[in-house]
């Protein structure tokens, strides 16, 4: 049991390099550099294994952009407050900040996987193969977003927009400023709370008198 254990772990291991390598050579070189020989030359591995883990090159292209988006979605999971119950206790200000954080690491230290991840979105216009794996990660992201929104289609909305956000700053160049972006991000995903600003859900019944009063008195 623990040989076929540890062989099943060395074979995850070496897929996942695989995928890496495969993201690479996406984001510096296209989709049409894409083919089991690059993967293998990118990861130090023979076409054989290469071709093993992947049948054909549609599934590496479906293996690689869902790799390359699981990435990018695990980064906004660890950013954003756990869901420890239903329902779900969660601070909904600090899903725009999640977001924020989420989109300056996608131009940063996420950038391969981000720019493999939007090479193989575009090609999904034409590969319907691609479809599936690009709605599981869409999906994703929006589970995580949805908490502040209260709805799906909000949810689902502010998913699209952030990962347009970070396209349009992607194709600006190398030289974006991080910060620039983050606060790009925030007021962005901000625009999804239905409350309008985020401390408004914290006012009260008992608050509400008040506003009232004031208002008469203008």
């Amino acid at each position: 049991m623990a040989t076929t254990d540890g062989r099943l772990a060395r074979g995850e291991a070496s897929r996942a390099a695989m995928l890496a390598a495969a993201t690479r050579v996406v984001a510096y070189q296209g989709i049409q550099a894409l083919t089991h020989r690059a993967v293998a030359a990118e990861a130090g591995v023979s076409h054989a294994r290469v071709a093993y883990h992947f049948a054909s090159a549609a599934d590496l292209r479906q293996a690689t952009l869902s790799a390359a988006g699981d990435r990018i979605v695990d980064q906004l999971g660890a950013l954003m407050p756990p869901a420890d119950a239903e329902p779900r206790t969660l601070d909904p200000m600090r899903v725009p900040e999640g977001a924020a954080q989420l989109a300056v690491h996608m131009v940063t230290d996420l950038r391969d996987e981000t720019t493999t991840l939007y090479t193989l979105m575009a090609e999904a216009t034409r590969d319907e193969g691609l479809r599936t794996a690009v709605g599981a990660i869409t999906d994703r992201i929006a589970d995580l977003v949805e908490p502040l929104s209260g709805s799906r289609e909000l949810a689902t909305t502010a998913a699209a927009a952030l990962l347009g956000t970070v396209l349009v700053a992607m194709a600006e160049g190398v030289d974006q400023d991080p910060e620039a972006v983050r606060a790009q991000a925030a007021s962005l995903v901000e625009h999804f709370d239905p409350h309008g600003d985020g401390q408004q859900q914290h006012t009260t019944a008992d608050d509400e008198p008040d506003a009232t009063v004031q208002e008469r008195g203008h």
